[in-house]
């Protein structure tokens, strides 16, 4: 049995990871930890939890359509940076 406590420090590690990748990409140019919380895109670190389940990075392009459209009122197509395939970043954090 793995050790619990490594399999959660393994999981913070990703997420702060993700959330550095994010905040980097920063679809709606807010500057996350300047001009807006640094955790404005910890909506998105579903990602994660996605893939734990069985997801894919193939199926990373419409999860992050949907959550743009959705939770930021973003329409995709116009984002700064094209989300039609994923950073090498971010696949290999999400990998």
């Amino acid at each position: 049995m793995a050790d619990q406590s490594g399999i959660k420090a393994a999981v913070r590690h990703k997420q702060r990871e993700l959330q550095r990748l994010l905040n980097e990409w920063d679809p709606i140019g807010v500057m996350p930890g300047q001009l807006a919380p640094s955790d404005e895109y910890d909506c998105l670190l579903g990602l994660l939890g996605r893939l734990q389940r069985g997801g894919t990075p193939d199926t990373l392009p419409g999860y992050l359509k949907r959550q743009l459209r959705h939770h930021f009122g973003l329409d995709p197509p116009t984002s700064r940076i094209p989300i039609n395939s994923p950073t090498p970043g971010l696949r290999l954090v999400l990998g």
